[in-house]
């Protein structure tokens, strides 16, 4: 918020205004609108750097290698800078 003498001016921050954009987008395409991240299987090491990190926890290791469930993840792309293999990218 903005003060001036007289009256209060409210002046959204950039983070306030992405997320709203984010909203009207979501609101307007459903789950559509949301990527999840994908894993190059032949990248991925199992190291389990990217299970640790994800806030929704949507991967899992299947086989020996990092899976994502769509349904879970939240495009959050903390995933992506966790991966020491740079196996995993938000498409």
């Amino acid at each position: 918020m903005y003060y001036d003498d007289d009256f209060v001016t409210f002046r959204p921050s950039l983070a306030y205004v992405l997320f709203q954009v984010w909203l009207f987008y979501y609101d307007a395409f459903g789950k559509d609108f949301i990527m999840p991240a994908k894993v190059d299987k032949e990248k991925c090491t199992a190291c389990e750097a990217c299970i640790s990190e994800c806030p929704s926890e949507a991967i899992s290791m299947v086989e020996e290698k990092a899976q994502v469930n769509p349904e879970a993840c939240i495009d959050c792309g903390v995933c992506v800078d966790a991966c020491p293999e740079q196996a995993i990218s938000m498409e």
